[in-house]
C-alpha cells in the first residue's frame, strides 16, 4: 500500500472512532440533532 492509502485508512477509522464516541457518549444527543439537521430534507418525518 502507498503511504498516502494508510494515512488515509488510519484517518477514516480515527473519524469512526470519534463518531462512535459522540453517538454514545454525553454528545450524543446533540451530535444525532446536529445530523438530523442537516439531513432534514432528506426525512420529512423527522420534523
Amino acid at each position: 500500500m502507498e503511504s498516502e492509502q494508510i494515512i488515509l485508512l488510519i484517518i477514516v477509522v480515527v473519524f469512526l472512532v470519534l463518531a462512535a464516541l459522540f453517538i454514545f457518549g454525553n454528545l450524543g444527543s446533540s451530535f444525532i440533532n446536529s445530523l438530523k439537521d442537516m439531513f432534514g430534507g432528506l426525512f420529512p418525518g423527522s420534523n
